[in-house]
């Protein structure tokens, strides 16, 4: 059993064992797409931290260190993150921040998971198992989405064409934001709204609790500014 003492980075995956060669390959394959995954949700609109790989075999240890240059606050965010995400599904919640691709790699990192021994993630040295437990959750919860039109209403935030076209509309009231999905046409009206209230329609994805998962966008509109709306001294009398 690995000890915190064989730990020689913040952020490691433990395959104590298991020694089926697939099996480890899809394991650490998962686990550095799901950093990545997370780590670029964690950026915003910021670049994100790139990774360096130090292996362990004797212990079964993958540990993934941020390169040189990497911005703390990020590394910090995509540390608890992964805390707080891993947690929650362990207690059955799906986390809000996690997009569907870092749930799947999780997912698959628990897959490898047997009645002898499961897969740990140590975070800053600390351990956390991820169990068949964790990946039948997500499966069953994954499975469950639904579909639905409708509109979200918020500040236009983070405008992205990396690997797709697709902005974030925050909530003031929750803060929370939500993934835009856009096409070539609708990208261009977004740079020009960036930092305005605007309401999206489209395809809207749901969890099956009720969070919205992403929208796939096919009209935006901009709000009104505030010095542009009528006030009830303009409107008296019509």
């Amino acid at each position: 059993m690995v000890t915190k003492s064989d730990i020689d980075t913040d952020l490691a995956l433990e395959l104590e064992g298991n020694e089926d060669s697939k099996k480890f390959l899809k394991a650490v394959t998962a686990f550095i797409k799901y950093v990545e995954e997370v780590a670029k949700i964690s950026a915003g609109d910021e670049a994100p931290t790139n990774w360096t790989v130090q292996v362990k075999e004797a212990n079964n240890l993958v540990g993934l260190q941020p390169a040189f240059g990497f911005n703390p606050a990020i590394i910090a965010r995509t540390y608890a993150t992964f805390e707080r995400g891993i947690s929650s599904i362990r207690e059955g919640v799906l986390p809000e921040d996690h997009s569907e691709e870092a749930l799947s790699y999780l997912r698959k990192i628990g897959e490898v998971a047997d009645k002898k021994a499961s897969p740990r993630i140590w975070i800053e040295r600390k351990p956390i198992e991820v169990t068949q437990k964790v990946a039948v959750s997500i499966k069953k919860h994954l499975a469950e989405n639904y579909y639905d039109y409708g509109s979200v209403e918020g500040l236009l935030q983070v405008i992205s064409e990396r690997e797709i076209y697709r902005a974030e509309i925050t909530d003031p009231l929750d803060n929370k934001p939500v993934r835009c999905i856009l096409n070539e046409a609708l990208m261009k009206d977004a740079l020009k709204m960036f930092g305005d209230r605007v309401q999206a329609y489209g395809k809207i994805k749901y969890r099956a609790d009720g969070t919205i998962v992403n929208i796939t966008v096919e009209e935006l509109t901009p709000f009104l500014p505030p010095h542009e709306i009528p006030s009830f001294k303009d409107v008296k009398g019509i």
